[in-house]
């Protein structure tokens, strides 16, 4: 019977750590669960400015625990920048302008990660502002002569 002793109390603690380390994977996927991944990596360039303008959708409970924590900006497959961050100013978004040159055709791969694991990217083809501007009138004389040609009397 003293012979048994060892191996029964080996045997409780065996089960014991079983049941603990099971606890700290539940605890360790519930805390991971609530978190909130990256929705969005959104690029806009200014020629005038000559800057890149990073919007990166990201709602936040706690700015200074869940944030946007390091965005790398490539321009046509070569990183440029890396910038690190410690908090998320806004609740919603991380908004970030970067100076940097660039011509029609470049293109911009940015890159967001969470400080709780997700990451996400944009990629911006860089156009000249008044192509947009003529695609914008373009598609607004094409509205007007839809509501025109709808609202015409027969």
């Amino acid at each position: 019977m003293k012979k048994r002793l060892p191996f029964l109390y080996f045997s409780c603690i065996m089960r014991v750590m079983k049941k603990i380390s099971i606890l700290i994977v539940l605890m360790f996927l519930a805390t991971s669960a609530f978190a909130r991944p990256i929705q969005s990596v959104e690029l806009e360039y200014d020629f005038e400015a000559q800057m890149l303008k990073i919007e990166v959708m990201h709602k936040t409970r706690n700015k200074t625990q869940e944030f946007v924590r390091k965005i790398v900006i490539s321009k046509n497959g070569q990183e440029v920048e890396v910038r690190y961050y410690k908090i998320q100013p806004d609740p919603d978004k991380l908004v970030v302008d970067i100076a940097i040159e660039a011509k029609e055709g470049d293109e911009f791969l940015v890159q967001a990660f969470s400080n709780e694991g997700g990451s996400k990217e944009g990629v911006l083809k860089v156009k000249k502002n008044d192509q947009k501007e003529e695609k914008a009138n373009h598609s607004q004389a094409h509205e007007i002569l839809a509501a025109l040609s709808f609202n015409s009397p027969k």
